[in-house]
């Protein structure tokens, strides 16, 4: 019994740092997918998807994409029309349930329309879901969406 109380501390104990620890990765790769925006490299971007033809995402602007590669050609397309800055998150919410995490989280951004030089603030709420793999956390599904009350494209510069 006097071995079997410690060992069980220990035990008790080391659940929750294994729990940070796989949050804390969750939050390091969203953070960097989301600050990845500001580099406007649709290789840097989509290089955080899972590799296969049944990734979603679902845009706020009602764009609903299926596999990495056409995930990855819209953000091609994309860079040629804008460039993206000042892309962050906001009030971060995770839940990891083993190799699969929920990230849900306020993503701000600021674009140009390279064309006309007009400046825009995008302002949405986006939830992921994420797997892990030996090459560490990759979004499987993407869905974004406006937020109530708060006006998702705000031209701030033309």
């Amino acid at each position: 019994m006097k071995i079997l109380i410690p060992v069980l501390l220990l035990l008790h104990a080391s659940l929750p740092a294994q729990e940070v620890e796989g949050e804390a990765g969750v939050r390091r790769t969203v953070n960097a997918w989301v600050e990845s925006f500001n580099k406007n490299d649709p290789q840097v971007i989509s290089g955080f998807y899972e590799v296969d033809e049944t990734v979603e995402m679902l845009a706020s602007n009602g764009l609903s994409l299926r596999g990495h590669k056409e995930i990855s050609d819209s953000y091609v397309r994309d860079m040629k029309a804008v460039k993206f800055y000042n892309s962050k998150s906001q009030k971060m919410r995770i839940r990891v349930f083993d190799k699969t995490a929920l990230v849900s989280f306020i993503h701000r951004f600021k674009y140009e329309i390279l064309g006309d030089g007009t400046h825009c603030e995008v302002h949405i709420r986006t939830t992921t879901t994420l797997r892990q793999t030996k090459d560490g956390w990759r979004i499987v599904m993407e869905h974004s969406s406006a937020i109530q009350g708060i006006e998702r494209v705000k031209v701030i510069a033309k």
